[in-house]
């Protein structure tokens, strides 16, 4: 290379060349690391980390002595549909009642639209209907009509209340 006499040959500065180089070895050391981890997580078997369980917990089946099997839904707390602006909170538990132990699968199928329509359901239902005399089993015979049209041709026979909460403030 041919310099004019004017003309000096500049060298790149090693301090800026030991900077870049230790750059370049810690992004290089940071992939190599990430990809180590990576093969890793893919790899591991499954015994390693916790299973996902796809089912809810609180569900179980649980066998009458009249040879019925009854299915508990989680529980559910909704806002109540009061017009007078008061604030009204409905807390239940719900069981299914089946003759079949093979309905169960069924019922699990469409749990999300069950789970739903009760919701939906319960949402519009006023403090003053629970609190009349047929009000409760009227909202029975709303839940068992809803769940059996859900379910067909599965059939539940009854939706026991567990429990039934309504609170309200002013």
């Amino acid at each position: 290379m041919k310099l004019d006499e004017n003309e000096e040959l500049l060298e790149p500065s090693t301090e800026m060349n030991r900077k870049s180089y230790k750059w370049l070895l810690g992004l290089s050391f940071v992939f190599l690391i990430g990809l180590i981890g990576g093969y890793l997580f893919v790899s591991i078997p499954d015994t390693f980390y916790p299973k996902i369980s796809v089912q809810p917990k609180e569900e179980t089946t649980l066998i009458g002595k009249d040879g019925l099997y009854f299915l508990e839904l989680s529980p559910f707390q909704v806002n109540l549909n009061d017009h007078r602006q008061n604030f009204s909170i409905l807390r239940t538990s719900i069981a299914l009642e089946m003759n079949r132990p093979t309905d169960k699968k069924d019922i699990l199928a469409v749990m999300p639209r069950i789970q739903d329509s009760i919701i939906t359901y319960l949402r519009e239902v006023r403090p003053e209907e629970l609190q009349e005399t047929g009000g409760l089993y009227r909202l029975k015979e709303a839940l068992l009509e809803r769940i059996n049209f859900l379910i067909a041709p599965a059939h539940i026979n009854d939706v026991l209340f567990k429990e039934m909460f309504v609170q309200q403030r002013n």
